[in-house]
């Protein structure tokens, strides 16, 4: 009685088995794989769409969130800069001040403030 129950269980394997390593379930997977690929070939064409477009635009959002990053530690250190500086003027410290004010031109020669 053991014996077939082992034999049925060995069975029952080998026909698993014999499902996934059929020539039709691996040739139906390739087939799939290239009507899959021809497709995304077909939207890209049509709607005239890159297939990268996601990671553009992930490299676009990193270069701007890195812009806003670096405008916002311009704006920090002129702002620390001239309000040093405004510090000094009010103490008299003239030669201070003007080197502060320097150091702010030189990073934001615009900076109506420094002038």
């Amino acid at each position: 009685m053991e014996e077939k129950i082992i034999s049925k269980d060995k069975s029952d394997k080998n026909w698993f088995n014999n499902i996934f390593n059929s020539p039709i379930i691996q040739n139906l997977s390739f087939s799939l794989s290239i009507i899959s690929f021809f497709a995304l070939l077909a939207g890209c064409l049509a709607y005239n769409v890159s297939p990268l477009y996601t990671l553009q635009q992930v490299g676009y959002q990193q270069q701007h969130e890195m812009y806003q990053q670096q405008e916002n530690l311009k704006n920090n250190f002129t702002k620390f800069h001239n309000d040093l500086g405004t510090k000094f003027l009010h103490f008299k410290e003239i030669n201070a001040a003007k080197n502060e004010f320097n150091q702010v031109v030189k990073v934001d020669p615009l900076n109506q403030t420094a002038h």
